[in-house]
């Protein structure tokens, strides 16, 4: 468990604290699309508080292992969906298309 939580943190603390330190060093701004942060961060949360709630007991069943990795694959899927529409939306928008957002907005 201390081995989830440590990679979290340090995934989502201080690589991108790191990140933002490098960038106002070099004095340009840093651009983040919002999105893909929030789907991190909220996909991150569900699977390990499910993963708190089912260690509570003690132990994890074989069902419970099978909810977690259920739960991985809808991420997973998640986010190649949202990597195959950028680059549809990104080919469209090289074309003349609706832009990068959805509305043609970009």
């Amino acid at each position: 468990m201390s081995c989830i939580m440590g990679s979290g943190l340090i995934g989502f603390g201080l690589i991108p604290a790191v990140c933002i330190l490098g960038v106002k060093a070099s004095l340009s701004p840093l651009k983040v699309d919002e999105f893909p942060l929030h789907r991190d961060m909220a996909g991150y949360a569900i699977i390990l508080a499910t993963t708190l709630f089912f260690c509570a007991s003690g132990s994890v069943s074989m069902l419970e292992s099978g909810i977690l990795i259920m739960l991985w694959f809808v991420y997973l899927l998640i986010v190649v969906s949202c990597v195959g529409n950028a680059n549809r939306e990104g080919a469209a928008s090289n074309h003349g298309g609706g832009g990068g957002r959805p509305g043609g907005k970009k």
